[in-house]
């Protein structure tokens, strides 16, 4: 458990350094209510309230390419219906679309792969998610080829989503699929949820 956090933290530095991108985020302070008169309180505590779009983004795609049919459902029941029909009413097909059979099939094939929604937890947008998987998949998955022990402990973590060539080759498909979903559909979509659901997010 310990060499997974150090792994964690080795990851977020090493994506760190390669981009500054970094995701922004609401904060409201809470007061101390064992504060009382004549006495000094501790600080009040900071509460973030974020929201991650390449998160979400990589869970849609997750969504979109499996049936949710445990009982305790992954996703909101009816959801990939939901898209589909939002994509349909606005005539937008997109790569995910077109390799979702292939997507799905591996998926199908190799369930561990489902463990590969965690990943975007790793990074701070999608920018550095993208290029941290793009050095992994130029490196064929081999920790030995990274120029500094940092980006191979990145590479190491990602080789246990993705160990075999062909488990690379479904991240790389489903990688370059989501990049077109994002651009051509979901961002647009994130976007106006984001404006939709600000009041609550105030209110939080």
């Amino acid at each position: 458990m310990r060499s997974r956090i150090a792994r964690v933290a080795t990851m977020a530095g090493v994506v760190a350094a390669l981009t500054a991108c970094a995701s922004a985020g609401t904060t409201t302070d809470i007061p101390d209510p064992s504060g009382t008169a004549g006495q000094a309180s501790p600080p009040a505590a900071t509460w973030p309230v974020r929201s991650r779009e390449h998160v979400d983004l990589w869970l849609h795609g997750f969504a979109m390419i499996q049936d949710d049919t445990t009982q305790v459902p992954y996703f909101k029941r009816g959801y990939k219906a939901e898209m589909r029909d939002l994509k349909r009413r606005s005539n937008v097909t997109t790569q995910l679309d077109a390799n979702i059979s292939n997507l799905r099939t591996r998926l199908a094939s190799t369930p561990a792969l489902v463990n590969a929604q965690f990943i975007p937890l790793y990074f701070q947008s999608l920018d550095e998610m993208v290029q941290a998987l793009d050095i992994f998949q130029r490196a064929e998955g081999n920790p030995r080829a990274a120029r500094d022990q940092q980006t191979a402990e990145m590479i190491a973590t990602l080789a246990g989503y993705f160990p075999l060539p062909a488990d690379r080759e479904w991240a790389r498909l489903f990688t370059q699929s989501m990049r077109d979903e994002n651009t051509q559909f979901y961002r647009a979509y994130w976007d106006q949820q984001q404006r939709e659901r600000a009041p609550v997010m105030t209110e939080v």
